[in-house]
């Protein structure tokens, strides 16, 4: 008999004897890691799957057609008060930027701009196969000059990558 088949009879030998002895540390596989070859077989394994019509009867999606409390949404995604590094309140840079005032000022910069970036002159356009992201630059930083914060003067449209390029204001 073989190694392998051995073990298969021993652990299939403790099953046998009742589900509740094969429970926690009760398990015989209990605190024993999967050697990495293992790992990567059954990781290949579920990318490669293929879900037959009947598997998805079966198996169907529990979250379809269900309505959810935003509670149990915020849980699950933990965000805010239910991420682990949650400090008691909502960073006040944030809750500015939050606020319609800032949102409109944003929008308005955008269609003063005409959604073009004033740096490199890229746009997005339709069919161009990919989407450009552009950002509201403050030409004086939004930290250092509260009253410029909505300012439709101190704004710029620029792409993701020349406002990285920007950089951080030296104060």
């Amino acid at each position: 008999m073989t190694d392998s088949r051995k073990h298969t009879h021993t652990i299939a030998g403790k099953f046998k004897k009742g589900h509740d002895l094969a429970v926690g540390e009760k398990n015989p596989m209990f605190g024993t890691k999967r050697p990495q070859y293992v790992r990567d077989a059954i990781a290949k394994a579920n990318r490669e799957r293929v879900w037959t019509d009947e598997m998805k009867a079966k198996h169907g999606h529990w979250l379809v057609g269900k309505k959810q409390k935003p509670e149990s949404i915020s849980k699950r995604i933990k965000r805010g008060k239910y991420h682990y590094a949650w400090r008691g309140n909502t960073p006040l840079m944030i809750q500015l930027r939050r606020t319609p005032e800032y949102k409109q000022w944003r929008k308005d910069v955008f269609e003063r701009d005409n959604y073009t970036c004033q740096e490199c002159g890229i746009r997005t356009q339709k069919g161009l196969g990919r989407t450009i992201r552009l950002e509201a630059h403050h030409i004086k930083s939004f930290r250092d000059h509260p009253g410029l914060r909505t300012e439709l003067s101190n704004g710029l449209t620029l792409c993701a990558d020349c406002h990285k390029r920007e950089g951080r204001p030296k104060r």
